[in-house]
C-alpha cells in the first residue's frame, strides 16, 4: 500500500484499523493520487511537445520542465480544506459526485492549461488546427463539468477569482495559459456563431 515498515509499525501501534479510523488510508490515497497527477503532467508535456513539433515549432523545453517540477510539488490536500459557499458545494456535489470525478476534472484542466501555456510560448498561431482542437477540448471539458448550466459555470468561475488561495504552481500555470486560452476561445466562439 506504499507505507514504509516504520510507518506500518507506527500505524499498527497507534491502533490503526479501529472502526472509523481511515485517516491513514485517506492520506495514502492522496499521496498516490499526487503520484498519478505527476505522471499525467509528464504525459501532458509530451503531448504538447508533439503537437508543437507537428506545427513546425520548437517546444518550450525549459517552460515545460519548470511546470513539471513545480506542478509535481502541488499539495492536493489544499483543495480538501478550501472554503466554498454552500451554493458552490451544492453545485460541486452535483457535478463531481466522487473523488475520481473531481480528480478527472482537475487533471483535464491541468492538461489543457499546460498545452495552452506551451502553445503560447512556442508561438502556435491562434488560428491553427492545434489551437482549434485545444479550444474544442476546453469547451468540451467545461460542458461535461457544467452540463451547459450557467449557474454551475458561475460556481467554478468564483473559484477562479480566488487564485490567491490556489497552490502557487497552479496559479502560475493559469496565469501563463489564460491569455492564450482567452484568445483561442474567443476565435472558436466567433467561428461557431
Amino acid at each position: 500500500m506504499g507505507f514504509s515498515l516504520q510507518q506500518t509499525k507506527t500505524k499498527l501501534d497507534g491502533g490503526y484499523g479501529e472502526q472509523g479510523d481511515d485517516e491513514p488510508l485517506a492520506e495514502q490515497q492522496l499521496i498516490l493520487y499526487a503520484q498519478v497527477s505527476k505522471l499525467q503532467n509528464a504525459i501532458s508535456a509530451i503531448e504538447a511537445s508533439q503537437e508543437i513539433a507537428a506545427a513546425g515549432k520548437t517546444p518550450p523545453w525549459m517552460t515545460l520542465a519548470a511546470f513539471m517540477h513545480s506542478l509535481g510539488k502541488v499539495d492536493l490536500s489544499l483543495w480538501k480544506d478550501a472554503e466554498f459557499t454552500e451554493e458552490q458545494i451544492e453545485v460541486f456535489r452535483q457535478d463531481l459526485q466522487t473523488l475520481d470525478d473531481a480528480l478527472a476534472f482537475y487533471n483535464a484542466w491541468r492538461r489543457l492549461s499546460i498545452k495552452a501555456a506551451a502553445f503560447s510560448e512556442a508561438g502556435i498561431d491562434a488560428l491553427s488546427p492545434a489551437s482549434r482542437k485545444l479550444a474544442e477540448d476546453w469547451m468540451a471539458m467545461v460542458d461535461k463539468l457544467t452540463h451547459g448550466n450557467s449557474e454551475h459555470e458561475g460556481a467554478y468561475l468564483e473559484v477562479d477569482k480566488k487564485r490567491d488561495k490556489w497552490n502557487p504552481a497552479e496559479r502560475e500555470l493559469m496565469e501563463k495559459a489564460e491569455p492564450y486560452l482567452t484568445e483561442i476561445l474567443a476565435r472558436f466562439r466567433r467561428n461557431e456563431d
